[in-house]
């Protein structure tokens, strides 16, 4: 497997799972929430999922430190990218508005909500160690 410590690569390896990680999320809230139709969550999971990658792209440089300091970064870093996707996902959907109330919305299901809190969580602990490998050259 090739390996490179270029910040490129971290960015798109966390991308991929912010984005994972977005769509999850979005499913999340369904299930707290009044569940959309079928077709409609499709799309939502999408629009999310592309929105998070975004995130994931520009808040890439604070994952996969080691030790606490990269702890620290990649928990900023994931609030960061979440919050930049909610703004991005709930701008399309609502406009300006959204890009306000969109973040707001997301983290208070984050912390209101358990098994949201958890899900998301999970996968950007996932997004750093992954990142944190990839920054150190290892092979998975």
């Amino acid at each position: 497997m090739y390996q490179t410590n270029s910040l490129i690569s971290r960015g798109a390896l966390t991308a991929m799972i912010v984005a994972i990680n977005g769509g999850a999320t979005w499913v999340a809230i369904c299930q707290s929430q009044t569940p959309p139709d079928i077709g409609e969550l499709f799309d939502m999971v999408r629009l999310t999922a592309a929105c998070a990658a975004v995130g994931g792209v520009l808040a890439s440089p604070l994952f996969g430190t080691s030790g606490f300091k990269g702890v620290a970064l990649a928990l900023f870093g994931a609030v960061l990218a979440t919050a930049i996707g909610a703004a991005l996902a709930a701008g399309v959907i609502g406009g300006t508005p959204g890009i306000v109330f969109g973040p707001l919305f997301v983290l208070t299901i984050l912390v209101t909500e358990p098994h949201v809190g958890g899900t998301w969580l999970l996968i950007m602990a996932a997004a750093h160690a992954a990142a944190e490998t990839e920054r150190s050259g290892s092979q998975v």
